[in-house]
């Protein structure tokens, strides 16, 4: 009796093991499965979410402190930020709880939890922004993520699309992408045409103080006004052409270009691809996945757009050039002419040689300020994979670049710059 005993017991503990270990399995498997498109659920009463990262650093903060942090959503590593940086996030999350973590090392990370509610359909919009702070302080590097106003001013480089929905954004959000492709195939090469034909569709372009670009109201819009250099349109977030937009994934861009034209693989890198499409030269600059802008020319069988300066123009006087722009350009160019070399040349030409006072800097816009920033980088030949700063730069007589972003090293600023450059990012 004591042997069948035995056995039965037996067959009931292999049993009940046997449940564990499936019940292990299948847990782990609905957690592998609740991951998967976490950022970009399907669910129909999913919601966009936007998380908005100011970053600031104190200004106590040990120079030998670790600032690098990475950013995790529902345990999902989607990137990583430095001081002073602010980006967006932008997911699909169904309703429930979510959280936020921020890691800076293993023994010091921050966390948000924060709950998606279902759409009761009385809002306005159904996307939801939240705006958060990551701030290190102090001699020991104290850290805390707290609710902060959401950031504005965030350049397109700096929004992180972690979902696929990008209509149902643009729908939430308000936003309307407004598609360029016939304006700029028949007025590319004329900067004033093509000044009237956005204006005919109303895009209103402003000369910068500076003189040297046009920019749009929601700043998605950017023409060169480079006086002896043809125009270059650059996109970010509420412009498309030939069907792609700055919304969406690098790949679906790199195929629809592919097939609408020609991938100019000489001039390209790993983050500026090329492409010719109808003789115009379009040049998209992404970050991993993400599309940062679109850049567009007319093709000169030179470099890419982003060097796109007609040299035989620059030969040419100026005055034949300033018949072909409006009133306010000539205004502009003849303003240029008569000042000062070094004052056309640099924003703040002795930003290397002395330190500046906010009196120095009161009067330039946020543009200028960054501007200024990158020319005290320029001035040792940075190069900039940005196409925006590439172009100002390289229009440039003392502008030599020689030195890639990667490998380019702070310890070749003197002290002024240093100085100068914390100033003005304080403004920025």
């Amino acid at each position: 009796m004591k042997k069948y005993l035995a056995i039965i017991l037996s067959i009931l503990l292999i049993g009940s093991l046997a449940g564990c270990s499936g019940g292990t399995e299948t847990k782990k498997k609905k957690a592998k499965e609740s991951t998967e498109n976490v950022l970009d659920s399907k669910n129909d009463e999913a919601r966009m979410v936007e998380i908005g990262i100011t970053y600031e650093k104190g200004l106590f903060v040990s120079s030998n402190e670790k600032t690098e942090i990475s950013i995790y959503m529902d345990g999902i590593n989607v990137g990583k930020m430095n001081a002073d940086e602010k980006k967006i996030f932008v997911a699909c999350l169904a309703p429930g709880k979510h959280k936020v973590k921020v890691k800076r090392t293993e023994d010091d990370e921050d966390s948000y939890e924060f709950e998606v509610e279902k759409d009761d359909g009385q809002s306005v919009v159904s996307k939801i922004s939240i705006g958060l702070r990551y701030k290190i302080s102090g001699l020991r590097g104290k850290t805390e993520l707290k609710e902060f106003d959401f950031p504005e001013d965030v350049e397109s480089k700096n929004y992180v699309w972690l979902t696929e929905d990008i209509d149902r954004y643009v729908k939430d959000s308000g936003e309307e992408i407004v598609d360029l492709t016939d304006v700029v195939k028949e007025n590319i090469t004329d900067i004033r045409a093509l000044l009237a034909a956005l204006n005919r569709i109303n895009i209103s372009m402003t000369l910068t103080k500076g003189g040297g670009y046009y920019v749009s109201e929601d700043g998605s819009i950017t023409i060169t006004n480079y006086v002896l250099s043809k125009p270059v349109l650059i996109l970010t977030h509420a412009a498309s052409i030939y069907g792609v937009n700055c919304y969406m994934k690098w790949d679906k861009v790199s195929k629809i270009l592919s097939e609408k034209g020609e991938y100019i693989e000489k001039y390209s890198t790993k983050d500026e691809e090329i492409f010719i499409i109808d003789n115009i030269e379009v040049t998209v600059t992404h970050e991993g996945e993400n599309l940062v802008q679109i850049n567009v020319g007319e093709y000169t069988g030179n470099n890419s757009s982003s060097e796109n300066i007609d040299k035989e123009n620059e030969e040419q006087d100026s005055t034949t050039d300033n018949n072909s722009l409006s009133e306010t350009d000539s205004e502009n160019a003849s303003n240029n002419e008569n000042s000062d070399e070094n004052s056309s040349e640099y924003i703040l030409p002795d930003s290397s040689d002395r330190y500046l006072s906010a009196d120095d800097v009161k009067g330039l816009t946020k543009d200028q300020i960054k501007l200024a920033i990158n020319e005290i980088y320029a001035k040792h030949g940075r190069i900039f994979t940005d196409s925006y700063y590439n172009n100002y730069f390289s229009s440039k007589s003392w502008y030599e670049g020689s030195v890639s972003a990667d490998d380019f090293d702070e310890s070749v600023l003197n002290e002024y710059e240093k100085a100068n450059i914390d100033l003005l990012a304080q403004l920025r």
